[in-house]
């Protein structure tokens, strides 16, 4: 749901900061990656016998993935558009 709302917002950060259309890019691309690895990490947390140690391993991979993702996302995007003071 997260990444559906952001899309909107994305769409918006094109139009008023043109130079961010290639980290844009990037997250949704990322977007469409996390999608796909949280889908992938839901079967095999649902299939029958399915080792801890090993699900282990993939939440830890799942979340190095995500902060990297909004660390880049922090930064590529709260700059442009945070609020600058009057000249």
């Amino acid at each position: 749901m997260h990444h559906t709302r952001e899309e909107g917002a994305f769409t918006a950060f094109e139009r008023q900061y043109p130079q961010l259309i290639p980290a844009l890019a990037r997250l949704r691309a990322e977007h469409r990656t996390v999608a796909e690895a949280l889908d992938r990490f839901e079967a095999r947390l649902s299939a029958p016998g399915a080792d801890p140690g090993e699900l282990r391993a993939e939440l830890d991979r799942l979340t190095e993935g995500l902060e990297a993702h909004f660390a880049y996302e922090e930064t590529h995007l709260l700059p442009p558009s945070a609020p600058h003071p009057p000249r």
